[in-house]
Formats: C-alpha cells, sequence, structure tokens
C-alpha cells in the first residue's frame, strides 16, 4: 500500500492524498467511518489518471460524490476511497437549445441555484437533495414523481481507458437505476437540457417543493432520503407503516416517523446500527406481506 500511495501522491500531488479520513462529513448520515486512504479529485484528469493507474494496480476503490445514497458496512474502509469534488459548470447554447454541461463531482444544489440565477429551469424539484450530479445519474435520482433521466441529454463517463459519450434514451434509465450502475465505469461529465424560465416563477417553485418536503420528510436529521425502492404495486413507506414500525429504533438509527421510508441518524448511529434496522424492517414487511423490498442505497 506505502507504494501505490506514493505514485498516488506523484500523479495528483500529496495534499490530496489523505491517511485515516473520518467520512462522516462526505455521508449524509454523519456517520464515523475511517477511510484508510482518501483520494480528493477536482478534474476530469485528474480522475482518469488515478482511475487508470488503480485498475493497473488492481487495488480495489470507491467511488464518493457527495456521500447522499451511500453507507460503509464497516467503520474502517481499508480499499481507497475517492471523493469527486465539484467542478466546473457551463451554460450554452446549441441549435435552438440551452443546455448545462457539469463535472460529475456538481452538487445538484448548486446547478439548481446557478440556473435559477441565469434564468433557466432545471431540476425545481430536485431542491433538497444533497447529490452529486454523477451519483445522481446512476441512481436515476427522483423526487415527486419526476425522474432525473428525463432531464439529460448526454453522460460521459470512462471505461477500460476510453472516454465515451452516449445520449440519452429510453433504455438508459429505469426506476433508481441506470445503465451506469452495473457498468465497470465512472462517471465523468453530465450534460443536462434547460428551459427559459423567469427566475421568479422558478423560486415559487422552489419555495413550493421546500415547503412540501419540510412538512412530509425528517429533514432536520442525517438521513440518505428514502432507503428502500417502491414496487409497481405499492408504496414501502405504506407497507413499512403498516408494520408499526414508525419509529422503531436500534442503537442511534431509528424509522422516522415523519416518513416510514427514511432511516435517520436519531442519536449519534453508527453504521451498524443502520445496517441493522434496515435488515430488521425488512424481515418484518416480508412477515407481514411476504413481499422482499429491496435498498434504494448503496451499501459498500
Amino acid at each position: 500500500m506505502r507504494k501505490i500511495v506514493e505514485c498516488l501522491e506523484c500523479l495528483i500531488g500529496k495534499e490530496n492524498v489523505k491517511r485515516k479520513v473520518n467520512l462522516k462529513n462526505y455521508l449524509t448520515f454523519k456517520v464515523d467511518c475511517i477511510a484508510k486512504i482518501l483520494i480528493e479529485i477536482y478534474s476530469k484528469k485528474e480522475l482518469v489518471k488515478v482511475i487508470d493507474f488503480l485498475n493497473g494496480s488492481g487495488k480495489k476503490y470507491y467511488i464518493l460524490g457527495n456521500g447522499s445514497n451511500v453507507l460503509f458496512k464497516n467503520k474502517l474502509v481499508k480499499d481507497i476511497v475517492i471523493h469527486i469534488n465539484s467542478g466546473y459548470q457551463k451554460i450554452y447554447f446549441k441549435n435552438g437549445k440551452y443546455y448545462l454541461s457539469a463535472f460529475a463531482g456538481c452538487k445538484v444544489s448548486s446547478i439548481i441555484k446557478k440556473c435559477k440565477n441565469r434564468g433557466f429551469s432545471c431540476m425545481e424539484w430536485a431542491i433538497g437533495i444533497p447529490a452529486s450530479i454523477g451519483g445522481a445519474v446512476i441512481m436515476n435520482m427522483g423526487s415527486l414523481d419526476n425522474v432525473i433521466g428525463d432531464k439529460i441529454y448526454s453522460v460521459t463517463y470512462y471505461e477500460n481507458g476510453t472516454l465515451k459519450t452516449v445520449l440519452n434514451n429510453k433504455n438508459l434509465f429505469s426506476y433508481r437505476n441506470s445503465v451506469f450502475k452495473n457498468k465497470n465505469c465512472v462517471i465523468i461529465n453530465v450534460v443536462l437540457i434547460l428551459t427559459r424560465r423567469k427566475e421568479l416563477e422558478i423560486q415559487k417553485d422552489l419555495t413550493k417543493y421546500i415547503k412540501i418536503k419540510s412538512s412530509t420528510q425528517p429533514l432536520k436529521y442525517p438521513s440518505c432520503g428514502s432507503i428502500f425502492k417502491n414496487g409497481d404495486s405499492y408504496k414501502v413507506a405504506k407497507l413499512i407503516q403498516e408494520c408499526n414500525l414508525k419509529g422503531c429504533t436500534i442503537g442511534g438509527a431509528q424509522v422516522s416517523l415523519k416518513h416510514s421510508n427514511f432511516i435517520i441518524n436519531f442519536n449519534n448511529a453508527t453504521n451498524r446500527d443502520i445496517i441493522s434496522l434496515i435488515s430488521y424492517v425488512k424481515k418484518e414487511v416480508y412477515k407481514k406481506f411476504r413481499i422482499d423490498i429491496e435498498e434504494e442505497i448503496v451499501i459498500f
């Protein structure tokens, strides 16, 4: 590992290769979790260099954006964690339409803000979701019956030593999923389709969506948003509620009293507390309804 770390320091600078980093502030669950090695990435060039090197070395690694849909099983992460930071955003006009091009690490919130300030509507419904655009694309982030897949023009990703760009089509995205999730690839850049709109109208919608989410979701507590995927014929929150699991607590993790498909870090929860509660909820729902509910979040 020492030689690998030294090579990484030569590639992107010593200041960007960190040892024994607590990931608490990198994960929206805010759980204590120590990364043995954390690599900070700020550009496409750095990201490609690091991916090429690690793939060549055979060393396992995890990609982390804003950590809004991720949980690690163990308190100590022995494999390398690559944290993709926010980067460039550019609005441009082409063939009669407006687009925004963004580096994978850009926060969804900053994209929404930039678009609003420039008089463009993009994905106001996503306000309050603490995701990076790369992670949002991989999971086909959604809220209030909207999904990001409907706003994508193109995605550039790195796979097997090659940069590839694919235009959006109906086969790229599905419910809380995308073809990128199962590829051995890394999202590099995302281009979103924009619509011209008055800033005051956009702000009105943002205020509306914030109000809806504040009244129905436990935004005051650390969480990963919805834990489980809905099915074709059921809403998971309803199943969990009918199992009388609202408020159910294991350690510092709790099924939210406000929204039963949210598990919150109620009182200094550990990753084990959250994973144990997820398993318990799945078990109880299956016992009552004979339905295997599936996690929406990614557990490494």
